[in-house]
C-alpha cells in the first residue's frame, strides 16, 4: 500500500507540541513494569464465582489479571457479569491482552472460542489505571504459510480480540500505555497491527456504555485507535469519553475506531460494523502519523516493531483528532487534494447534550435529560420517509441550542399532503426553549415540504412548554405552519429569534403562530393555550398569528409582519402592550373581498373574525386590549381593526376591542354584525381611549373621550384620541332684559355660576322678559333661555326638564329675584316748532311752520332706551328715577286725585325738542336745506295710564312732578331719527331721486360730522333717516351739493371737489429722502377725499400742505420730519404710548387702522407684526411663495410673509400661517429674535424666567427666545410680576417694543 505524506513539522516542533499539552498521556510509566501480570494473577478470586448468577467479582489487581489468564487459557465467561468494585492501578506489570479466540496450532488461524460472548463487564464508576503493554496476541499467519510466523497479525490492548457480543459499562481507562515492542516468540518479523485501549481487533459487536479513555497512549505501525484498532463487527458507543490522548502511527490513526475493514463497510447488506455513535465526548486528544516519502507499501512493513518504536530519528505529521474519528482503506478517499494524508476522517457528529455528541439531533434529543442543553455542532438534513413526527418530546423540559446551525427536515420524499410530519411535539408535561449562542445568530430549523403537495402539521406543535429565545424557525413553501399551540397546559413564549413562514407571494402563505379552531376532539381539549411574544420577529403569510380557539394571548414587544394579516383572532383574548405590528398587501397578488371594513382583508393588521361555526369550533367571545405598540399598514386601502362575522352562524360571538395607546396607520372598521337573515352575530364594541392615528377613528372613541386633530410624531399621526372633557357650561351673563314698560335694563339682573348651579339676581318688573346667555366648554358656542314673571312667580320658559349639558344637569335658582314697583318708560313723544333765527322772510316762516309741522312726526329710535337709565331700584324694591325724591312723588301723588284702589305708576317721559331754526329758500321758492336743532329731554310724572298719559284739565289722568318737567336728557347710545323733510329738497329725475340727502351735524364745541341720510317715503311724505352718534345739537338737512377747491401747493395742482369724488385718491407728493405721509388740512392729515373734508372745503379754496417722514426701512436713514403731525385721534399726549407711535409711525412702521384711528387697544396679529418687520427691513422684494393656504397673495401681509418665511423669521401651524390670529408675547419674541439673528445683531443677552411668577409657563420651544427678548429689554413684565407668556400683545405694546428694538439696534 502507498501513501505520500507531506512533512510539517519537525521533531524538535512535534515534541514541543507534544509536551505542551496538558494533560496528556506519559509517553512512558515512571518505572518501567517487572515482568507480566500473568504471573502476578491470584489463585482465586475473593469472592467466589456464582455459577448461578453468572457474576465475576473483581475486587483487586490480581483477580483481574486472573479473570485475563483464565480467559486466555480457555474458561468461557460467556453471559457472565463481570463486576469491578474498586478502582484498581496496574501500571506494575506488562498487561497481558485478553484474547476470547484460541490459536490453532497446526493451521495457525485463529479460531473464535466467543468466551466472553454476551457478557457483560460493569465498571461501576471505577477506574482501571496503568493498562501498558509491550506485546500483543499473535494473529493468524498467512494462508500459504501456516503456523511459519511470517508477516503475523498482533492485537494489543485492554482486549487484544473480542469475538462474540461485549458490553462494558461505567468504567473508565487512565493513563494506558499500548505498544508492541517485543514480537512473539520464533517471529522475526511482524506483519500488521492492531491496538487500542479496549480492544485492539474487535470480531464481534462491542457495545460501550459510559467508557472513558483519559491520559492514554496508543503507538503502532498501524490501525491504532482508541475504542478499537480495527473492526470487523458493529461498535456501539453510549456517552462514551476519550479526553487528553495520544495515537501514534504509520497510518490509520482515530481515536474511535482507526480501521473499519472495507467490504463490510459498503453500502451492500452486510454492514456488520456499522458504527452506532450514542454520545461522544472526544476532547484535547492528537494523532501522529509518520511521515513517508519515497517508501513503498512493502518497505514500510519490512521494519521491525523495535526499529520502529525504538527510533528516535523518525519525523511525526502532528494533528488533533477531536474531529477525526474514523479511518477507511480502499473505497474512502484518505488523501488532500494536495497530497497531505490524514490521519482520519470526521464521523457525522451533529449535536452534543452533556458533553456527548451525536450523529444526529434526535438521538441527542432522546439521550438529553430534564434541564440539558442539547446543541447542534453541524448542520444535518433529515430526510423523511414516512408521515412521523421527527421527535416527541415528553416528561423533560430541554434546551436546544442551535449554534449557528442548521437542521432541515425535508419532506420531498413523501408524496402526499401530510399531517403528522412535525419537527418536535412538545408534550403537555415537557418543555423545550430554542436558543442560538452563535456570534453570527443564524442557526435555524428549518422543514421543506412534500413534493406537489403540502404540510398542515406545525414544525413546532406545543402542547406544553415553549420558549424561542433566539434563532429562527423557517417554513419553507406549501408548510403551513411553524409553532402551534394546542391545550390548556400550552404556554409559548417569543422572546426573540424569528419565526418565519412568508414563503409565498401570495395570502395563502404560512402561519408563523397558530391554534386549532376545533374546542375538543376525541376527550382532547385544544382551547385554553397561552402566548407570550416579548421580542423576536414573527413572519406569515395568510396570518401571522392565526388565534382560532379560546386561548390568551399577550403582546409586549418585537415585530409580527404578515403579508396578508397580522393578527387573526376568531376566539379568546388578545391583549397588545407593545411591538410593531405590520401588514403588507404588497406581497399578495389578488385581494380577497370580504364581509366588513373597506371590503379588504389584504393589509389588514388585526382580523378579528368570530365565526361561531358550532359548539365544538370558533367559539367563544373575542376581547382585544391594545395598550401600546406600533401598527404600520402598507396597503393603500388597509385597516388596522377589521371586525367582521362569519355566517350563517347558530352561534352568537361578543367582539370588544379597545385601544388605550399605540400607533395606528390605516383605517378602523366593524362589518355588519347582522346577517342576511336578520340574524344578530354579536354584540361588537370598539372603545378608543388613547393612541395616535392617521385617520379619524372618533366613531369609536370611548365614552368620555374624542378624537383631536393636530401633528405627531413627525407629522406621521394627524389624530389622536384624548379624554373629553365633558361639555360643560363655562359662563354665563344677562344677554338683555326687555320690558314693556321700560322699568329696568340687563344692569338690573346678573347671572352667575357656581357648580352646577346657575343664579339669576336682581330687582325687575313683572312684565320683564330676562334672556341669560350661557357658555359651553365644548362648543364654546351660546345657549340662551329666558325668565319670564308669570302664575305669580319667576320661572323659565324655555328650558329642558332636565337642563343637562354633557353629563352634567343644571338647576336654574331664580330666587334672588324680586319684584319692584313699576317705572314706565313710555315711548318718546315730540315737540316741534318754528323759531327761526335772524330776520326771515315770511316766506321762510310759512315754509318753518310747514316744516314743523311735518316734524312733529319724527320717530326716534334709541331715546326710550337713554330714558330707561334714569330708572333705578331702591333699597325697598321701590322703583325710583334719578334725582327725584319721594316728597315729588307724593306730592304729584296728592293733586291727580286717583281713584281709591287705582294703581298709581311713575313714568319717565321722553320726548325731542325739535326747532326747526333755518330754512334756505331758493328759485321758486324750493327749500334748498333745513336746519333743526334737536334736544332730547324728559319729563317725570305720576299717572294711572301709562300708555296715553294725559296732563291737560278734562282728561287729566297723569301730574308732572315739581322740577322733573323739560330736562335734558343725557343720550349715550346710538340714536336714529326718521325726520320728514319737504318734497322740494329731494331732487327727483324720471321718478328716481338723483341726489343725495346730506346731514350735517354741528356741535357746540364746533365739530362737524356729516351723515348720509337714509330717503324714505314718497311724494308728500319723503323722510331722511340717520344716526346720530354724537349727541345732539343742530343738524341741517341739505341736497349733497357740496364743492370746493384744493390747492395742493406742493404738488403744484389746484383742484375742484365735489360729492362726485368721494373716495378718490389725493395727488401724492415727493421729496427726496422722505416718505409722503398726505395732506395736513386744518388739523388733520387726509390721502382721500372724505365726507368730512368735502364738508370743511364746502364753497371755499383750502391750501394743503404736504405731510412727509423718513424712510425708516432697513433701520433708519434720511432725515427727521420738521414736525410730527399726529392723525390720530386716539392718540393724546398724555398717553403712556404716545412716543411709541409718534416714532412708528414717523419711521413709517406703523400706520392707522383708519386715516384717523390708531386703535392702540387693539390685538396685534401675527399678519400685522410680520408686515412692520417688513417695512422696518425696507420692504424688499421676494421670489418666493410660502406655501401657506391662508395666505392670498391679494392681502396687505402677503408679500411680508412670504419674505419672513423665505428668511426663517416665521414659521407655520400644518400648512396655515394665522395671520389673522392674535400674535402671543412669546410668538412676538421668537419672531424679533429671529429677525434679530437675521440681521446678525448681538443676541448673546439672556435673563431668568424664574422671578416671573408664571415664567414656567412658557412654552418649550419659546424658553430661549422669552430669556433674549427680557435679557435684551425687549419685554417687561405685567402687573402681578407676571409675563404671560401665551397672553396677546396689544397694537401700542408692539409700538413700544418695535421703538426699543430699534433704539438698541439700529443706528439712526
Amino acid at each position: 500500500m502507498k501513501r505520500k505524506c507531506r512533512k510539517l513539522l519537525s521533531l524538535l516542533t512535534a515534541l514541543c507540541l507534544v509536551f505542551s499539552m496538558t494533560p496528556l498521556a506519559a509517553l512512558a510509566a515512571e518505572t518501567d513494569p517487572s515482568g507480566y501480570w500473568t504471573e502476578y494473577a491470584a489463585e482465586t478470586y475473593g469472592q467466589v464465582v456464582n455459577e448461578t448468577a453468572k457474576t465475576v467479582t473483581i475486587s483487586s489487581e490480581e483477580e483481574l489479571a486472573l479473570f485475563a489468564k483464565q480467559v486466555n487459557e480457555g474458561t468461557s465467561y460467556a453471559g457472565y457479569t463481570i463486576s469491578i468494585t474498586k478502582d484498581l492501578d496496574m501500571s506494575a506489570h506488562y498487561w497481558n491482552p485478553i484474547d476470547t479466540a484460541t490459536l490453532n496450532g497446526d493451521t495457525g488461524v485463529k479460531e473464535p472460542k466467543k468466551k466472553l460472548d454476551n457478557a457483560v463487564i460493569q465498571g461501576n464508576g471505577y477506574t482501571i489505571t496503568g493498562i501498558i503493554t509491550n506485546t500483543g496476541i499473535r494473529g493468524p499467519g498467512s494462508e500459504s504459510n501456516p503456523g511459519d510466523g511470517q508477516y503475523c497479525y498482533y492485537y494489543s490492548g485492554f482486549i487484544g480480540r473480542n469475538d462474540g457480543v461485549l458490553t462494558i459499562e461505567n468504567l473508565t481507562f487512565k493513563d494506558a500505555d499500548i505498544k508492541i515492542t517485543e514480537p512473539a516468540e520464533g517471529v522475526a518479523e511482524h506483519g500488521s497491527s492492531s491496538l487500542a485501549v479496549i480492544a485492539g481487533y474487535s470480531n464481534g459487536a462491542l457495545t460501550l456504555e459510559n467508557v472513558n479513555i483519559d491520559s492514554c497512549k496508543v503507538s503502532g505501525e498501524q490501525k491504532v485507535g482508541g475504542f478499537i484498532g480495527q473492526g470487523a463487527s458493529p461498535l456501539t458507543v453510549e456517552k462514551c469519553s476519550i479526553t487528553n490522548s495520544i495515537f501514534e502511527a504509520d497510518y490509520f490513526a482515530a481515536p474511535i475506531n482507526a480501521y473499519a475493514i472495507d467490504s463490510q463497510y459498503s453500502t451492500g447488506t452486510n454492514k456488520s460494523n456499522i458504527q452506532t455513535i450514542n454520545g461522544i465526548k472526544l476532547e484535547n486528544n492528537q494523532s501522529y502519523c509518520k511521515e513517508e516519502s519515497g517508501v513503498n507499501y512493502k518497505e514500510l512493513f519490512g521494519a521491525s516493531y523495535a526499529d520502529w518504536a525504538k527510533n528516535s530519528g523518525v519525523d511525526w505529521y502532528l494533528m488533533s483528532c477531536d474531529t477525526l474519528h474514523l479511518n477507511f482503506p480502499a473505497s474512502v478517499p484518505l488523501t488532500a487534494s494536495d497530497g497531505t494524508q490524514y490521519c482520519g476522517i470526521p464521523l457525522a457528529l451533529v449535536a452534543e447534550v452533556g458533553g456527548y455528541s451525536y450523529p444526529s439531533l434526535r438521538e441527542a434529543l432522546e439521550a438529553a435529560e430534564d434541564g440539558d442543553t442539547v446543541t447542534l455542532i453541524d448542520d444535518e438534513t433529515f430526510t423523511a420517509t414516512e408521515d412521523k413526527v421527527y421527535y416527541a418530546l415528553t416528561g423533560k423540559s430541554i434546551t436546544l441550542d442551535l449554534n449557528g446551525k442548521t437542521f432541515t427536515e425535508d419532506l420531498s420524499q413523501l408524496t402526499t399532503n401530510t399531517q403528522h410530519t412535525g419537527v418536535i411535539v412538545i408534550g403537555a408535561n415537557a418543555g423545550l426553549t430554542i436558543q442560538d449562542t452563535s456570534s453570527n445568530g443564524d442557526g435555524k430549523i428549518v422543514q421543506k415540504a412534500p413534493t406537489g403537495s403540502y404540510s398542515t402539521a406545525a414544525m413546532i406543535e406545543n402542547w406544553g412548554t415553549f420558549t424561542l429565545e433566539s434563532g429562527t424557525i423557517q417554513a419553507e413553501e406549501n408548510i403551513y405552519y411553524c409553532v402551534s399551540m394546542y391545550g390548556e397546559s400550552s404556554n409559548t413564549t417569543i422572546n426573540g429569534g424569528v419565526i418565519d413562514a412568508q414563503w409565498g407571494d401570495y395570502a395563502d402563505g404560512g402561519v408563523a403562530l397558530g391554534s386549532n379552531g376545533t374546542k375538543e376532539s376525541a376527550g382532547v381539549k385544544y382551547e385554553g393555550y397561552k402566548l407570550t411574544i416579548n421580542g423576536g420577529a414573527v413572519k406569515g403569510g395568510e396570518q401571522t398569528l392565526y388565534l382560532a380557539s379560546a386561548g390568551t394571548t399577550e403582546i409586549n414587544g418585537g415585530t409580527l409582519e404578515g403579508s396578508a394579516r397580522a393578527i387573526e383572532i376568531r376566539a379568546g383574548d388578545l391583549t397588545i402592550n407593545d411591538g410593531t405590528l405590520k401588514a403588507d398587501a404588497a406581497r399578495i397578488n389578488g385581494a380577497v373581498a370580504q364581509n366588513g371594513g373597506t371590503g379588504k382583508y389584504t393589509g389588514t393588521i388585526v382580523v378579528v373574525k368570530p365565526k361561531g361555526v358550532s359548539a365544538n369550533g370558533y367559539n367563544g367571545n373575542i376581547d382585544v386590549q391594545i395598550t401600546g405598540g406600533t401598527f404600520l399598514n402598507g396597503a393603500e386601502q388597509g385597516d388596522v381593526v377589521t371586525v367582521s362575522h362569519e355566517g350563517p352562524s347558530s352561534i352568537s360571538q361578543d367582539v370588544s376591542v379597545s385601544a388605550t395607546n399605540g400607533y395606528f396607520t390605516g383605517n378602523w372598521n366593524v362589518g355588519d354584525s347582522v346577517n342576511s337573515t336578520g340574524q344578530t352575530y354579536g354584540t361588537d364594541t370598539l372603545s378608543l381611549s388613547g393612541g395616535y392615528y392617521t385617520s379619524d377613528v372618533n366613531e369609536y372613541a370611548a365614552v368620555g373621550y374624542e378624537t383631536a386633530r393636530g401633528s405627531w410624531s413627525e407629522n406621521t399621526y394627524t389624530y389622536k384620541v384624548v379624554k373629553a372633557e365633558p361639555d360643560k357650561i363655562t359662563s354665563v351673563k344677562v344677554e338683555s332684559v326687555k320690558d314693556d314698560t321700560q322699568t329696568a335694563t340687563k344692569e338690573d339682573v346678573s347671572a352667575s355660576l357656581s357648580g352646577n348651579t346657575i343664579s339669576v339676581v336682581g330687582m325687575v318688573a313683572d312684565t320683564s322678559v330676562i334672556t341669560v346667555n350661557y357658555v359651553t366648554a365644548k362648543t364654546t358656542e351660546q345657549g340662551q333661555f329666558t325668565v319670564i314673571f308669570k302664575d305669580g312667580a319667576f320661572q323659565t320658559n324655555n328650558l329642558p326638564s332636565p337642563f343637562k349639558i354633557g353629563e352634567t344637569t343644571y338647576v336654574v335658582d331664580l330666587s334672588g329675584l324680586t319684584l319692584r314697583q313699576q317705572v314706565a318708560v313710555v315711548p318718546p313723544a315730540i315737540d316741534a316748532k318754528a323759531e327761526l333765527k335772524g330776520t326771515p322772510t315770511e316766506q321762510e316762516k310759512s315754509a318753518a311752520v310747514a316744516v314743523a309741522e311735518k316734524a312733529a312726526n319724527t320717530e326716534a329710535k334709541g331715546i326710550s332706551a337713554a330714558a330707561s337709565q334714569l330708572v333705578q331700584p331702591t333699597e325697598d324694591n321701590q322703583g325710583t328715577v334719578k334725582g327725584v325724591s319721594q316728597v315729588q312723588i307724593d306730592k304729584a301723588t296728592s293733586e291727580l286725585n286717583a281713584a281709591e284702589g287705582e294703581t298709581v305708576i311713575l313714568a319717565v317721559q321722553p320726548y325731542l325738542d325739535i326747532k326747526v331754526t333755518s330754512v334756505s329758500l331758493g328759485e321758486n321758492d324750493e327749500t334748498k336745506e333745513l336746519t333743526l336743532d334737536i334736544e332730547p329731554k324728559y319729563n317725570v310724572v305720576v299717572t294711572t295710564d301709562p300708555d296715553d298719559i294725559q296732563t291737560e284739565t278734562g282728561n287729566k289722568n297723569a301730574v308732572v312732578l315739581e322740577g322733573q318737567e323739560g330736562k335734558p336728557l343725557t343720550v349715550t347710545n346710538d340714536v336714529t331719527i326718521t325726520v320728514p323733510i319737504p318734497d322740494d329738497i329731494v331732487k327727483i329725475v324720471a321718478n328716481e331721486i338723483v341726489q343725495d340727502i346730506f346731514i350735517k351735524h354741528v356741535k357746540g364745541n364746533g365739530d362737524t360730522y356729516h351723515y348720509k341720510a337714509t330717503v324714505g317715503g314718497s311724494a308728500g311724505s319723503y323722510t331722511a333717516e340717520f344716526t346720530v352718534t354724537h349727541g345732539f345739537s343742530s343738524f341741517t338737512v341739505l341736497s349733497d351739493g357740496r364743492s370746493g377747491i384744493i390747492d395742493f401747493d406742493d404738488a403744484q395742482i389746484v383742484k375742484p371737489y365735489n360729492r362726485e369724488n368721494l373716495g378718490e385718491a389725493l395727488p401724492v407728493a415727493s421729496k427726496a429722502g422722505f416718505i409722503f405721509s398726505g395732506w395736513k388740512i386744518g388739523e388733520k392729515v387726509y390721502t382721500t377725499l372724505t365726507n368730512e373734508l368735502l364738508g370743511v372745503i364746502n364753497g371755499k379754496t383750502i391750501i394743503a400742505e404736504a405731510v412727509f417722514t423718513t424712510n425708516g426701512g432697513g433701520g433708519g436713514g434720511g432725515e427727521e420730519p420738521e414736525e410730527w403731525v399726529n392723525p390720530f385721534k386716539d392718540v393724546k399726549e398724555k398717553d403712556w404710548f404716545y412716543d411709541a407711535v409718534k416714532y412708528t409711525n414717523q419711521k413709517k412702521l406703523f400706520g392707522g387702522t383708519a386715516a384717523d384711528k390708531f386703535s392702540p387697544e387693539d390685538t396685534m396679529t401675527r399678519g400685522m407684526l410680520v408686515t412692520v418687520l417688513h417695512r422696518l427691513e425696507g420692504e424688499p422684494a421676494v421670489d418666493t411663495v410660502a406655501d401657506f393656504s391662508d395666505v392670498k397673495a391679494t392681502e396687505y401681509y402677503a408679500k411680508p410673509v412670504n419674505w419672513a418665511a423665505a428668511n426663517k423669521i416665521v414659521g407655520g401651524f400644518d400648512g396655515k400661517f394665522n395671520p389673522e390670529d392674535p400674535v402671543t408675547r412669546e410668538e412676538m419674541a421668537a419672531i424679533l429674535h429671529r429677525y434679530a439673528a437675521y440681521k446678525a445683531y448681538d443676541v448673546s443677552a439672556t435673563a431668568t424666567l424664574d422671578s416671573f411668577r408664571d415664567g414656567g409657563k412658557t412654552s418649550s420651544w419659546a424658553v430661549g427666545d422669552m430669556k433674549w427678548a427680557v435679557g435684551a429689554g425687549m419685554i417687561y413684565g405685567r402687573e402681578n410680576n407676571t409675563l404671560a407668556p401665551g397672553g396677546t400683545a396689544t397694537r401700542a405694546e408692539v409700538a413700544q417694543i418695535m421703538m426699543r428694538f430699534c433704539e438698541k439696534f439700529i443706528t439712526e
